[in-house]
């Protein structure tokens, strides 16, 4: 098929393409704006939960009725939920395993399970609580800062305190390690002094002060 000729002075002149730079970085900056608020929300959601852990370990350590009433719901929760595995019937198994969830046990495996359950239970009822609510509130402070949300500012005299504790119990590497986080917020955050004033100074010096005295009553113990 021959080509049709195109009229002279009907020609097509093709355009070149005009960006608007401007358009394009707008919609660029709203980009990045918008993943720094998603960021910013998701360190704020899971310092919020460390936290959260955190308080709920110190309220075992001075409660310890309550932590004893939780995790006895627990083991009950988990004991009745290995019952009704070992008590499936035929069908109910069959479903189970249709749809992925946890099908029926032998009167062996349940007896294994449950010794594992108890062994965890005694576990959990003898932990100190304390060092616990320590490391949640240091996961805070080094996990999710910055920002600087008032998860941390709340978490930083809560360390002092319970390393103080933890020192007096004789747990010096964990008191030490507690110590350790405030002077290094404070190495990362020179600006903070400014905002917490003189009663954060002192703390920071305190905690300073701390670290040569756990180290050797650590060497002491060696």
């Amino acid at each position: 098929m021959k080509k049709q000729k195109v009229p002279a002075g009907h020609e097509i002149t093709p355009q070149p393409v005009k960006i608007n730079w401007a358009k394009v970085a707008g919609t660029a900056l709203s980009i990045f704006v918008i993943m720094m608020v998603m960021v910013y929300v998701n360190v704020l959601s899971r310092a919020r939960k460390a936290y959260m852990k955190a308080r709920k370990s110190y309220e075992y350590y001075r409660n310890p009725e309550v932590k004893k009433k939780d995790l006895q719901e627990r083991f009950s929760k988990e004991k009745a939920a290995l019952e009704k595995r070992l008590n499936m019937g035929g069908l109910q198994n069959a479903i189970s395993r249709i749809i992925g969830a946890k099908g029926k046990i032998s009167q062996e495996e349940f007896e294994r399970q449950m010794e594992v359950l108890e062994g965890e239970q005694e576990m959990l009822l003898g932990e100190n609580d304390l060092k616990y609510a320590l490391v949640w509130h240091q996961t805070v402070v080094e996990m999710f800062c910055p920002p600087v949300s008032r998860y941390v500012r709340d978490s930083l005299p809560r360390i002092k305190e319970y390393a103080d504790a933890l020192f007096k119990q004789g747990l010096y590497v964990l008191a030490r390690e507690g110590y350790e986080t405030i002077e290094r917020f404070d190495k990362k955050h020179p600006s903070y002094r400014k905002k917490a004033g003189k009663d954060w100074e002192a703390m920071v010096e305190e905690s300073k002060g701390m670290i040569p005295v756990c180290w050797e009553r650590i060497d002491k113990e060696k």
